[in-house]
């Protein structure tokens, strides 16, 4: 079991060597969904998880 606030932080980590659902399902379907999560506003639970930046972010940092 994966606690939920390790959530976000797994799955970025998942994307950033591009395990996610547009590589596992290479179909419309899963490219909606990773559209969805990867567009979806992040629950603020802690300080710690506003000091976190988005992959969008990270990104555009290593640019």
């Amino acid at each position: 079991m994966i606690a939920r606030e390790l959530k976000w932080e797994i799955r970025d980590r998942l994307d950033q060597i591009s395990i996610n659902e547009r590589t596992l399902f290479p179909d419309l379907s899963g490219l909606s969904q990773w559209l969805r999560r990867y567009y979806q506003q992040r629950p603020e639970n802690s300080a710690e998880s506003a000091e976190r930046l988005t992959p969008e972010e990270e990104r555009n940092q290593q640019r």
